[in-house]
């Protein structure tokens, strides 16, 4: 499971989740991953950027949005969790399967 901000954002397979990520949030979590034999004094590591939100106050909708590249108007509200495959489920807008 994936959780950003004390909110569900996706739920799959480990592979699946390195594989086939869906949720912006997952997909910036893999991409910061370091990769085997790289050496990091060359290539910086990629961050996710913008910073969480505030768990005192959290913002209404998708806790992710206000650091998501793919964020419209929609991700105000909350995104259901949506099934999108056999044990791969997921919550955003955007997903397939979602009414975006």
């Amino acid at each position: 499971m994936i959780m950003y901000a004390g909110k569900l954002a996706e739920k799959a397979p480990t592979a699946t989740i390195i594989q086939k990520p869906l949720h912006p949030y997952t997909q910036a979590l893999v991409n910061s991953l370091p990769e085997v034999g790289v050496r990091y004094k060359d290539k910086k590591l990629a961050g996710i950027p913008g910073s969480p939100p505030s768990l005192l106050k959290p913002p209404t909708g998708c806790r992710f949005r206000a650091r998501c590249p793919l964020a419209f108007a929609k991700c105000a509200e909350e995104p259901p969790f949506v099934k999108v495959d056999t044990d791969h489920s997921v919550a955003c807008w955007k997903v397939p399967g979602t009414d975006a």
